[in-house]
């Protein structure tokens, strides 16, 4: 009787056991979610500060077009590689990889959460479309 009282004590606190660990699984994914690579949400702005933005994506893909047009020059090529959640080469359609796996690369800002991210995706694709007009030109 002893013995049967003993195990029916251990199955129990090992349910117990399970429920809690499964307590703990559940919460550990509901912080993943909430966490999780979301950018923050952005207020809209007024439109002084819309259009100031918009002239500031201008000058980011001017800056890019300058870039690329020096290091053509130079003849020094490279690629831009960034991105959120994976890294990858913005402006490079998948057809034309082969074209450009042999360049170095240089890694800008990159990450779910990292400000400045869309800047250096929006950078990365003006210049590396630079580049591969270049190298489809040769």
């Amino acid at each position: 009787m002893r013995g049967s009282a003993a195990k029916k004590k251990r199955a129990v606190a090992q349910k117990i056991g399970d429920v809690k660990h499964q307590c703990h699984f559940l919460v550990l994914l509901c912080v993943i979610g909430l966490v999780g690579c979301a950018s923050p949400t952005l207020k809209p702005r007024k439109s002084l500060a819309s259009s100031a933005l918009v002239s500031q994506d201008e000058e980011i893909r001017s800056g890019a077009g300058r870039d690329a047009a020096k290091v053509i020059e130079s003849g020094k090529l490279y690629v831009c590689e960034t991105g959120t959640i994976a890294i990858y080469l913005p402006g490079i359609p998948e057809a034309h990889l082969n074209r450009v796996r042999t360049l170095p690369r240089r890694t800008l800002r990159n990450g779910c959460l990292a400000p400045g991210v869309a800047r250096a995706i929006a950078y990365a694709a003006v210049f590396n479309a630079e580049i591969l007009r270049h190298l489809l030109t040769q």
